[in-house]
């Protein structure tokens, strides 16, 4: 019978775990380890977080730590550990094990962007920038660590340099989602609706749009008293997805403004629906007075 050697079996083990069909997976691993004496180890940590994926965490802590017990000084073992823990989600952990992999000697662009990645995500901004300013020095085509690095800028309140690095996205991947949106979202920080509103626009060209975006454009025309223009962004927001409630709390409003207080009672009904606080928030919302001051906000 025909055997499969071992690169053929890594292959086939990949292949389906990109199809998410981790058992299987298992099996061509552990055959193409049952084959070789000189098994690779990215294969055999491959191999190892499979088993987390199946569930089996200890099996697959255990494995890594084999790599690591043999391999003490190499920093692939402490990189996979970052990986199990950034797959639970375990964030400091993930970054100890990241870092420590660093330490050793990795500079592969997943390290670098994960740890850039996790350090945005608790809150530590400037090791964020660290990070993706060094993905960015390795590979200035890197989508996202351009838009990340933005997104922190804007974060930050520097917008000059929000923008700078959003449109480096933009340049990278034009089509990418998001890659229009948060520039639009830095224009409007900075007052400047009409472009903003060309950007957003165009984020919602795309195939695969930020939904928010119609969100955005209905505040923004709001602004401009442009109320049926707003209530369509809306009502286009709500279309794409029916189970946020500021995109009926925000209709609502603009109902109100246009004078339409039954549509308006519609939209907040929707609205405390998702979200039972929606009445305390009509309360300090200066917009909705004369919706407070009548019968529908007894009925709602």
């Amino acid at each position: 019978m025909f055997k499969l050697e071992y690169n053929e079996l890594i292959i086939k083990a990949r292949a389906l775990g990109e199809e998410e069909k981790w058992e299987e997976a298992i099996y061509y691993y552990e055959q193409a380890l049952l084959t070789s004496e000189n098994v690779l180890l990215y294969d055999f940590l491959d191999y190892a977080l499979a088993y987390l994926e199946i569930g089996e965490k200890e099996k697959s802590l255990n494995l890594i730590y084999d790599v690591i017990d043999e391999n003490p000084e190499n920093y692939l073992g402490y990189h996979y550990l970052g990986l199990y823990y950034f797959t639970l989600d375990n964030k400091q952990d993930s970054i100890r094990y990241f870092e420590k992999a660093r330490e050793l000697g990795d500079y592969e662009i997943e390290c670098l962007f994960n740890l850039g990645l996790l350090y945005d995500e608790i809150g530590d901004y400037n090791k964020g920038k660290y990070y993706y300013e060094e993905v960015l020095n390795i590979d200035d085509t890197h989508f996202y660590a351009a838009l990340n690095l933005g997104a922190i800028y804007q974060e930050q309140k520097d917008y000059e340099k929000a923008l700078e690095y959003g449109l480096i996205a933009y340049n990278i991947n034009p089509d990418e989602h998001y890659s229009c949106y948060n520039i639009g979202v830095v224009y409007g920080l900075m007052g400047d609706y009409e472009s903003a509103k060309k950007w957003y626009q165009e984020e919602l060209q795309k195939d695969d749009f930020c939904i928010d975006a119609y969100y955005n454009l209905g505040i923004i025309y709001k602004e401009e008293k442009k109320y049926h223009a707003a209530i369509e962004s809306y009502l286009m927001a709500i279309n794409y997805n029916s189970s946020d409630y500021r995109y009926y709390y925000n209709l609502g409003c603009v109902y109100v403004l246009n004078g339409e207080m039954e549509k308006a009672f519609d939209a907040f009904s929707s609205s405390q629906l998702i979200n039972n606080n929606v009445k305390r928030y009509l309360k300090n919302d200066s917009e909705v007075i004369t919706f407070i001051e009548s019968d529908y906000y007894e009925r709602l």
